[in-house]
């Protein structure tokens, strides 16, 4: 009798094992490198020659607008990407942090719902009065080969203080872990849908490709560089009046283009 039981005991534990669901694994989170780009090489202009500082001019009109208007949201992703989520229920994950800009701490809440072919990301803030803002929304693939953000701030709309969508963010890479992310820029009035795309190439003599849209003014700046050698090209009508491009040398200095 106790031999039989034993047996029971045992089939039933097998069946118990057997129907144990799998762990959920969580999605993995995006390389948070997607909203740096390094503006010191563009503001060398004590020894660049007129060509570099054509191109210089126009990459630096974004400097504010992705340096420090968007450092929350960058320590946002910095965290986030490090953080460790937590399962919550269905398809959905959370990781909680604090995210600090400019001395300033956020209490974070990051959401990671998944779909059947995608992941959807959003990040709140609590800071005084403004309790579970939204200020990350966005969607990316599940190999987080391509993805789009949109980031929020404090402004008014509707004469009603609120949380308003300001940057749209796109990135994108290949097989060759090339980058492309493109910038653009939401914010009611003269700005609005003004963008800045920056891609990586494998070309040889200019590796990363630039190109700096005025929306208002219908006018498109192109760049080429060389982001280890520093040479480039700039081709931009309305400065020159054509569409030839225009080089400089390592020294930034201009030179006739082959």
């Amino acid at each position: 009798m106790f031999k039989r039981l034993t047996y029971w005991f045992y089939y039933c534990f097998l069946i118990l094992v057997s129907c144990k669901q799998p762990e959920k694994l969580p999605p993995v989170v995006f390389n948070s490198d997607i909203t740096a780009f390094e503006f010191s090489v563009f503001e060398e202009s004590s020894s660049g020659g007129s060509n570099f500082l054509v191109a210089a001019e126009q990459v630096l009109l974004w400097k504010g607008l992705l340096n420090d208007s968007i450092s929350l949201h960058k320590a946002i992703l910095k965290n986030a990407e490090n953080s460790t989520l937590i399962f919550q229920k269905e398809n959905t994950w959370l990781s909680e942090f604090v995210s600090v800009s400019d001395g300033v701490n956020f209490l974070t809440k990051f959401f990671c719902i998944e779909t059947e072919d995608s992941v959807l990301y959003k990040a709140y803030i609590t800071f005084e009065t403004d309790t579970n803002k939204l200020v990350i929304e966005g969607r990316a693939n599940k190999t987080n080969s391509s993805g789009l953000f949109f980031f929020f701030k404090p402004g008014f709309e509707n004469e009603e203080y609120t949380y308003i969508k300001f940057l749209n963010v796109f990135w994108s890479i290949d097989s060759l872990n090339n980058k492309t992310i493109k910038f653009t820029n939401n914010q009611i009035g003269e700005n609005n849908l003004n963008s800045f795309l920056i891609k990586d190439t494998t070309s040889v003599d200019y590796n990363s490709y630039l190109e700096v849209y005025d929306k208002g003014n219908e006018r498109i700046c192109y760049i080429n560089r060389n982001k280890v050698t520093k040479k480039g090209r700039v081709k931009y009508f309305f400065h020159y009046n054509n569409d030839d491009w225009h080089c400089w040398n390592e020294q930034l200095s201009d030179i006739n283009c082959n």
